[in-house]
């Protein structure tokens, strides 16, 4: 896979994903996120193509007529790679909080975790993110203290 393809990849994976909403969402991220949030993106869309890539080995075992040991490592690399997607997807519904509060809210995650490396960068990163991205971060967010109350 050549650069290009991999930027399209990783563009795909984003919107797919509910990171944001289009391309120019998914670029306004990209040109405002630090090193290790794109890292960190490219590394989730190489899981999310993991249960593919694991279903083409298999398929390709099943003709050569190696289905036992091939296509059980495959699907062992399928389920890996789809439990570390789910453990990070953004898809979750729940709880809402106010549009202040969840920027302040966001944007805070953004910085903690090293998405963006300024406020100006996470606000950024924000105004292209999809409801549905803001939304699980304020979940955890909110989960996270619920715990350290306990």
């Amino acid at each position: 896979m050549d650069n290009t393809e991999a930027f399209e990849s990783l563009i795909n994976f984003m919107i797919s994903e509910d990171y944001c909403k289009d391309e120019d969402g998914a670029y306004g991220i990209i040109e405002n996120a630090s090193d290790e949030m794109i890292t960190h993106l490219t590394e989730l869309a190489a899981a999310a193509a993991i249960p593919a890539i694991a279903a083409t080995i298999g398929k390709a075992a099943s003709a050569a007529g190696k289905v036992g040991k091939v296509a059980s490592a495959a699907s062992s690399v399928g389920k890996a790679g789809k439990k570390a997607l789910s453990a990070v997807s953004p898809h979750s519904g729940g709880e809402e909080v106010a549009t202040s509060e969840q920027l302040e809210v966001v944007c805070d995650y953004l910085l903690d975790e090293g998405f963006a490396d300024t406020a100006v960068e996470a606000e950024s990163i924000y105004d292209h993110m999809s409801e549905v991205w803001k939304q699980h971060v304020i979940e955890s967010s909110c989960n996270k203290k619920k715990k350290k109350k306990y």
